[in-house]
């Protein structure tokens, strides 16, 4: 913030300032219902982020309202961390953003500046959601408090409760913990820059992305980890009809966190959330600084923290990757919302980035013998092929296995091992080594490039010649020997976008390891840069390259 002090009252704030679960409940026990409305989706007398109200079969509104006061020093962050804590709820329940309200509390003898840079926070905040900032309320108050009023929309048949998980469930989690633990360290001197910082980024990040890539799956249940911490939001989810086991290791967490519960940096809050949720709450060998980071109280919204999806759409597949989220237990049937924390397990890992198969599989499995029991095991890697090893030979062993790029040309693979089969390790050397080499994925690319430079092939009728050329690219597929790369450039480019007859078979390709590249120039010339769907975009000094270092260059 440019020209602005610090603000110098800040010394708690965000969800600490909240009723305690408890308290809460006990108020909201006393209110009168009055007659239920049908359209009333979700109200009051549940346990949810927002209210949702039905307008039409198709159409709800989701309405929520959340303010707090200061948890850091510049104003431009807090009005940046309230407005997208209040955002948030509308993600939870699975609606979009539409319009926002500020609610502002300022004292009349503090700087206008000030207030000035949390509303500008604020706003922009609300633009990232896609929203409209439609106006707001303010009063003279002797502390500073902000927040929003936020509505929403949200198709009914896609509506994301808290309570509505079921059996077999996997249970994902968006952000880290730890946001209060880390706060309250800052605030005492005791939390370094960098970690405050991470603490910030994940504040002011929106839930817009992982709510959005939530709708392409089907989410049963979604909730926002506030004020009453990961355990007593988890509490709820399990609404009294679901148990959940939790591996406390695969639980994220901010740097910093573990430090400064293992100072006892935590609050009144957080020991006030313990003593909620506790009773309900088993842990099984749990250190006591994790048991803190999951009963904290933390300074802002994390989530949706819980995503309840059904196993077989989020367990090691694409929608954990994509969304970066993080799958950390599973929901069963019980009489009452149990939650069990289970051992901290191993973790090792293996830089197997340069080598060659079988070399990566023989490494990991060397890794997993050496768990001598549950545990996880991570692989880096420096290409497809090693992916592909490494994911068969958990699919043959029945690990639970994830991957992801991490750059260009490094990859992570993460192997969950719930059990290791003494027969794991009976392998003796050499009959080992043959044994990995077994489950290895031949590289079949040669060092050929193929060059594509129109949507035909050869010369004569038009319509023959792109018949003659999906003939030709379907045959690569079929062939025991696969092209190292395959350039697409002038009348080729629009083979690898939408709506090419071929794009299937592309795909596949490279599902090989085999490269497509696409001239950009040619895309932007024909219009058509924004409609690329498979490979990557090059340039001509890439194509020239390609060409003159290959050892064969195919031309139909």
């Amino acid at each position: 913030m440019a020209e602005q002090g610090p603000i110098v009252f800040c010394t708690g704030g965000g969800c600490t300032a909240k009723l305690g679960a408890g308290v809460l409940s006990r108020i909201l026990e006393k209110l009168p219902r009055g007659e239920k409305d049908p359209d009333l989706l979700v109200g009051y007398d549940s346990r949810d982020d927002a209210a949702v109200y039905r307008i039409t079969e198709d159409i709800a509104l989701v309405q929520t309202v959340d303010f707090f006061p200061p948890m850091v020093d510049d104003p431009y962050t807090f009005g940046q961390i309230a407005a997208a804590n209040a955002l948030s709820d509308v993600y939870a329940m699975g609606g979009e953003v539409k319009t926002a309200l500020n609610l502002v509390c300022f004292p009349e003898s503090m700087d206008l500046n000030v207030l000035g840079e949390i509303l500008r926070g604020g706003a922009e905040k609300v633009a990232e959601a896609g929203g409209t900032l439609a106006g707001g309320h303010s009063i003279a108050d002797t502390g500073v408090k902000y927040g929003l009023s936020v509505t929403g929309l949200v198709d009914p048949h896609r509506l994301t409760a808290n309570d509505t998980g079921r059996p077999g469930d996997k249970l994902l989690l968006t952000k880290a913990l730890g946001v209060g633990l880390i706060c309250t360290a800052n605030r005492v001197g005791e939390a370094a820059p960098e970690q405050m910082e991470a603490a910030v980024r994940s504040m002011t990040t929106l839930n817009k992305t992982a709510a959005e890539i939530a709708r392409r799956y089907e989410v049963h249940a979604a909730t926002d980890v506030t004020g009453f911490s990961f355990l007593g939001h988890l509490h709820e989810m399990m609404g009294e009809k679901l148990s959940c086991v939790i591996d406390a290791h695969a639980v994220p967490v901010l740097p910093g966190a573990w430090e400064a519960a293992d100072a006892c940096l935590y609050t009144a809050a957080g020991q006030r959330n313990r003593n909620h949720t506790g009773p309900f709450v088993r842990f099984e060998k749990v250190p006591f600084p994790m048991e803190e980071i999951l009963f904290d109280r933390p300074a802002v919204c994390r989530g949706p923290a819980g995503c309840c999806c059904p196993g077989s759409r989020a367990a090691g597949g694409g929608s954990a990757r994509k969304d970066r989220g993080h799958h950390w237990g599973k929901t069963d049937t019980g009489d009452y919302s149990n939650i069990r924390m289970r051992e901290e397990q191993p973790m090792i890992k293996i830089d197997a980035r340069g080598d060659a198969c079988p070399l990566p599989v023989v490494k990991a499995k060397k890794a997993i013998a050496e768990l001598h029991g549950p545990g996880e095991v991570e692989v880096l890697v420096d290409n497809e092929i090693a992916v592909q090893n490494l994911t068969k030979m958990a699919q043959q062993k029945g690990y639970l296995s994830s991957s992801e790029k991490l750059a260009e040309q490094e990859y992570r693979v993460r192997f969950t091992i719930r059990d290791t089969p003494a027969a794991e390790t009976a392998v003796p050397g050499e009959e080992k080594q043959q044994a990995e080499a077994e489950t290895c994925i031949p590289d079949a690319r040669t060092d050929t490039v193929v060059v594509i430079a129109s949507d035909k092939m050869g010369e004569g009728a038009e319509e023959l010649g792109k018949t003659l050329l999906k003939a030709f690219v379907f045959s690569l597929t079929q062939q025991d020997k696969l092209p190292k790369t395959i350039l697409f450039y002038n009348g080729g480019a629009s083979l690898t976008c939408e709506g090419s007859p071929m794009l299937e078979d592309l795909k596949a390709l490279e599902a090989e390891g085999v490269e497509i590249l696409t001239c950009g120039t040619c895309l932007n010339y024909y219009g058509i840069t924004e409609k690329l769907a498979v490979g990557g975009v090059t340039n001509m000094y890439v194509i020239a390259e390609k060409m003159l270092n290959a050892g064969n260059v195919v031309k139909p």
